[in-house]
């Protein structure tokens, strides 16, 4: 059975592109086709020289450039109209798989009996060097996805017709996949999650995934008040692109909140660290300075580790 991988480039340097590429082209599992969407019209040179040599010397991988920036999830969408696998596999172009990712993950989906699989992960600086490592989760991630988002979206597998049947990816500014998910999950179909590192994602200083995080906190609580909304009125929500940048609007993101909820993001990873050393009295007083800095951040991460137990 054939898995699609697609992946965007945009910003990516050449010397990480390069290691995300050829960590799907040496994959374990060869009966791949690599969907690359290119959502930059002004790349570099020698990367346009690298994806056309890499097109010429691998028949799976196929270039397909954006005439303009159309932004990550249109890209995605994109890809998932061109795929042809019956599984579809998402990869960020700065990130790098571990050799047996797609053999393992479609093991697991099937073995399981899944919709969608996803794995956890090492963290990398801008060097490859690993920071950390994910903490396993619990068994049943559908049951704790309405309140945390448990899947690391470069490592996703999922069923190709279980995606198209959701309509792809819808057009949030960030956390498009976080919405995807709980979709999913609403249409009767399950996740599942391997409690074992099978990508490295790599943390980069000028990312969105650093420089955007409290405007992904909301987004993220955006998402979730549609996903009631759908409970409530037979699976309808409100979205649109105009109400979610209202919604962002009327949450007042400014630096000294910015500078307020990455203090409390860092007292709350600290006090996940000490809870997994059993030192649960220093993970109190770091859990309390996350609380005084930002409440909102604080209550939400307890909320999700309180559902995240549950079986």
């Amino acid at each position: 059975m054939k898995i699609s991988v697609i992946m965007s480039v945009f910003n990516e340097t050449l010397e990480w592109l390069k290691e995300a590429v050829e960590s799907i082209l040496n994959q374990t599992y060869q009966n791949l086709e690599f969907i690359i969407i290119v959502d930059n019209p002004n790349l570099p040179l020698e990367i346009n020289h690298y994806l056309e040599d890499i097109v010429h010397r691998d028949i799976r991988v196929s270039v397909c450039r954006n005439r303009e920036n159309i932004g990550l999830a249109k890209s995605l969408n994109r890809g998932i109209e061109l795929a042809t696998g019956e599984y579809i596999a998402r990869m960020d172009a700065d990130d790098v798989s571990l050799p047996d990712r797609m053999l393992k993950e479609i093991q697991y989906l099937k073995l399981h009996n899944l919709d969608l699989v996803s794995s956890n992960k090492y963290n990398i600086d801008e060097h490859g060097n690993i920071l950390s490592q994910d903490h396993d989760i619990i068994k049943n991630p559908n049951l704790a996805m309405p309140y945390v988002n448990l899947v690391n979206h470069p490592s996703v597998l999922a069923k190709r017709s279980v995606i198209k049947e959701m309509g792809g990816y819808r057009p949030f500014i960030n956390s498009e996949d976080y919405d995807l998910w709980l979709r999913i999950i609403e249409a009767g179909y399950k996740i599942g999650i391997i409690n074992e590192p099978l990508i490295q994602y790599r943390l980069r200083k000028n990312s969105a995934s650093i420089g955007r995080q409290l405007e992904q906190f909301y987004i993220a609580e955006y998402i979730r008040q549609l996903h009631y909304e759908r409970k409530r009125y037979g699976g309808t929500d409100s979205f649109s692109i105009e109400n979610m940048y209202e919604f962002l609007k009327g949450k007042n993101i400014n630096g000294m909140k910015k500078e307020k909820y990455m203090k409390a993001k860092l007292h709350i990873n600290d006090a996940v660290d000490y809870i997994y050393i059993k030192k649960c009295e220093k993970a109190l007083k770091e859990m309390i300075l996350a609380f005084y800095f930002f409440p909102p951040l604080a209550i939400r991460e307890t909320i999700s580790y309180v559902k995240t137990r549950r079986k």
